[in-house]
């Protein structure tokens, strides 16, 4: 048997406090005569030592019950080649499927979980025989591993295994895997599956048919962790007429995702690599908000700009990259139409002519009809 968390073995020492208590109440009392209690001395021997088998019953179950506490969060498991009704000496294979979801980029008490379950499968590695192989395939992403390896190409995989937000295909490579333990000459099967327990990727396994009893599954749920989750969800400008030296408005709206506040944030604007600005933020779980900047685009300089959040744990969506383009002219038709008032042709061609001089990108065709 293997430990997930064998840090929590050293809580087994807690069961020499019930000891220290149980000793401590068996210091006897000083014994003082008084006539009026004679009548105790008749009590009989068999209930008293009753009452001491009570004792020493209930000290058991306390001890009992710090070990067992230690050992559930020790997370023990049984590795390949152990409680299978095959031959334990029959060499065995291992079909490992890895949750790679970006979702595993959180970070839980022991850090990222993604790197908790390639400590997994290190564990599973190492606990397997020199004869066991393995089939290692992941959640995301194309489907590269669905030979048979052994050790030492599984740990060269595991080198070179990332998270990606490409697919979700949990129940189908699991289905996958088990068709192939079903169809290999192997003894000992087994199915290890390794995951964080989002509802997106455990949904569709609900639809997969029963496991063979041939062989053993174990699935690894990492947990939910409560991280703070800030998303960047629009950004967009305030008109559609850009022209270099010409102010433009962003917004960007954004949403705190988690089940959790989120304190002490920021939102900051970048735009031909430079801060233009930068809001501090706090909302409470699933709250959104919108920000304004403005940014001036040039003609000289391509205008490519990035809204960051900064302070959050989950990093996948904390950046946002547009471009705004500046047209080198823009045409403009004007079409005067023959009952236009005096007024009107005199309005317009002051506008134009006006915006012609004040922006270098316009120009103007008049044509009568």
């Amino acid at each position: 048997m293997s430990f997930l968390s064998p840090f929590f073995l050293l809580a087994v020492a807690a069961v020499g406090l019930p000891l220290i208590i149980h000793f401590l109440n068996l210091k006897r009392p000083q014994r003082v005569a008084f006539s009026t209690l004679a009548f105790f001395k008749e009590l009989q021997k068999t209930t008293i030592r009753n009452i001491k088998i009570k004792r020493w019953l209930l000290l058991i179950i306390r001890l009992l019950a710090i070990t067992c506490l230690a050992l559930v969060l020790a997370r023990p498991f049984l590795p390949p080649g152990f409680g299978s009704r095959a031959s334990s000496q029959a060499p065995a294979l291992n079909a490992i499927v890895l949750d790679n979801s970006i979702s595993m980029n959180r970070i839980g008490q022991k850090g990222p979980l993604f790197e908790q379950a390639l400590e997994i499968v290190r564990d599973i590695e190492v606990a397997s025989k020199e004869s066991d192989r393995f089939i290692f395939q992941v959640t995301n992403g194309s489907a590269e591993f669905s030979n048979i390896i052994g050790h030492s190409q599984l740990l060269n995989r595991l080198e070179v295994a990332t998270t990606t937000p490409s697919g979700n295909y949990l129940a189908q490579r699991t289905d996958d895997l088990t068709q192939i333990l079903e169809d290999a000459p192997y003894e000992n099967k087994r199915l290890f599956v390794i995951t964080d327990g989002q509802a997106s990727q455990l949904r569709t396994m609900e639809a997969l048919p029963e496991i063979p009893r041939n062989i053993t599954a174990t699935l690894f749920d990492l947990g939910k962790v409560d991280v703070q989750n800030t998303v960047i969800n629009h950004v967009q400008s305030s008109t559609s007429m850009i022209g270099a030296g010409l102010p433009v408005q962003i917004s960007v709206d954004i949403s705190n995702e988690a089940e959790v506040p989120i304190s002490n944030q920021f939102v900051t604007l970048e735009f031909n690599d430079q801060v233009v600005g930068q809001y501090s933020v706090s909302m409470a779980a699933g709250e959104a908000q919108t920000f304004g900047f403005e940014v001036i685009p040039t003609a000289e300089m391509p205008n490519n700009g990035r809204v960051l959040v900064e302070g959050d744990e989950f990093t996948a969506d904390n950046a946002w990259f547009f471009t705004i383009q500046v047209p080198d002219t823009r045409n403009v038709l004007w079409v005067n139409e023959a009952d236009q008032t005096l007024d009107q042709i005199l309005y317009t061609e002051m506008v134009l002519q006006a915006s012609g001089q004040n922006d270098t990108q316009l120009k103007y065709q008049k044509i009568q009809t």
